[in-house]
């Protein structure tokens, strides 16, 4: 739904943070692209995330606005979503691993990193909420 509603409402909002996108790239048009890039997008994924498959929309999609010269694209990327509280374990003591499609843990619980620049989601949402 958050590519739908930038893709739809643009600049109306200060910022989108898609988290597990599941718009298939395919159905993202390059004039989609165009509005896009001028947005500012912060994408949560796990490449583990058997839910939605980050090879047909994420990666793509992150790539086509990287080449489109996105002017406010971060995107936080893990391997697996694993607790990071150090309050839930495995049988082996291991930090649980949750489904890969759990990205939102990370959201909620201020645990990203932007895979450039290391901004959280939450310092970046920061510096877009508009003074009062």
């Amino acid at each position: 739904m958050t590519m739908l509603i930038a893709k739809t409402y643009g600049a109306k909002y200060q910022g989108y943070v898609p988290i597990c996108e599941a718009m298939n790239d395919r159905d993202i048009t390059d004039y989609d692209i165009l509005t896009l890039r001028e947005l500012p997008l912060y994408f949560i994924y796990s490449l583990d995330d058997g839910t939605v498959n980050p090879q047909q929309c994420e990666q793509p999609t992150i790539l086509r606005l990287v080449e489109a010269g996105a002017v406010d694209l971060h995107v936080s990327t893990s391997e697996h979503v694993i607790d990071m509280s150090g309050r839930w374990h495995d049988p082996w003591g291991n930090p649980y691993q949750y489904n890969g499609h759990w990205s939102w843990i990370y959201f909620f619980n201020d645990e990203t990193k932007c895979d450039t620049c290391e901004k959280t989601t939450f310092e970046w949402l920061s510096e877009h909420i508009p003074e009062q």
